[in-house]
């Protein structure tokens, strides 16, 4: 079952998992948090990890999110039909043939 821990008013998600370690995530494009712990680590142990970890989360988030926004103002690749791509192929080999 999920929980949400609040670190310097950074919601952070925490679930506790079949892992061995402590595992810290900031998933894109928003930037949200998630701590997946073993079962057998406390939520007081969490909280420190995750406090210690608070200026890196801020950090590492401010700049997926800068990400997700470049990628959104980034205009899409024109994309090649396949009649472009045959007369262009077509254009090589007359070149080739002529030189």
């Amino acid at each position: 079952m999920a929980k949400t821990i609040y670190v310097n008013q950074i919601p952070i998600t925490v679930e506790h998992r079949r892992v061995k370690n402590i595992n810290l995530y900031i998933k894109p494009p928003e930037g949200s948090v998630l701590i997946t712990a073993p079962r057998s680590i406390s939520m007081k142990r969490i909280i420190k990890f995750a406090e210690e970890k608070a200026e890196w989360i801020a950090r590492k988030r401010k700049e997926v999110q800068e990400r997700s926004r470049q990628r959104e103002l980034k205009p899409p690749e024109p994309k090649i039909t396949e009649e472009q791509i045959t007369h262009l192929e077509e254009k090589l080999l007359v070149t080739k043939l002529l030189t």
